[in-house]
């Protein structure tokens, strides 16, 4: 009887570890979606080590060289493809007197809005008529794909890219909406009647 009860609670400790191991690599998955982040490597907007406004472009193409990328230089913009077996986003950084203005993150395999907010949380603003978020006064902005007419903004929207910058950005002329969550649209109108959320 002891026998069997100890087999009963080794089964349990071992059903219960292999639960926990199982959700915790869900939650891993889940955030290793969103390139950016806050608390990895260094502050946003900076990336990987890279802080716009700050580094010098070489050091900024060894970084990304010593990650795996493939540069492709095209006058002050420098395209980086990620390693084949990767699933990271294509990168595009932008330089102005050897020094790295801005890096944009494209082409990211399977993101969604949810993966990128489940890193960063809530954004400060969202520029409606663009479907741009922002974060960190504008430097960091997600901007999505525009959905199909019969869709609403959600957490499963595609994102098209995000911009890292080392200025404020202006985002749509300076129609900003505060972000009102995956509301319908008459919310952000009734705050901001020239606002247009999913126009078609």
């Amino acid at each position: 009887m002891k026998k069997l009860l100890l087999i009963q609670v080794m089964l349990a400790t071992i059903l219960a570890v292999l639960s926990g191991a199982a959700m915790g690599a869900g939650r891993l998955n889940a955030e290793s979606r969103s390139p950016v982040r806050r608390n990895a490597f260094c502050e946003l907007p900076c990336w990987r080590g890279i802080q716009p406004g700050e580094t010098f472009t070489a050091r900024a193409n060894r970084i990304m060289l010593a990650q795996g990328f493939t540069a492709q230089a095209t006058g002050s913009r420098i395209n980086y493809l990620p390693p084949d077996d990767s699933s990271a986003c294509m990168v595009s950084m932008q330089s102005v007197d050897a020094v790295v203005t801005s890096l944009h993150l494209n082409a990211c395999p399977a993101l969604q809005l949810g993966d990128v907010l489940l890193e960063l949380d809530q954004p400060y603003s969202l520029a409606p008529n663009q479907l741009t978020f922002a974060y960190e006064n504008g430097s960091v902005r997600v901007q999505l794909y525009p959905p199909a007419c019969n869709k609403h903004l959600s957490p499963y929207a595609k994102v098209q890219f995000i911009t890292l910058t080392s200025r404020q950005a202006d985002l749509d002329g300076g129609i900003q909406a505060r972000w009102q969550g995956f509301a319908l649209p008459w919310r952000y109108m009734r705050a901001m009647p020239t606002v247009v959320v999913l126009a078609c």
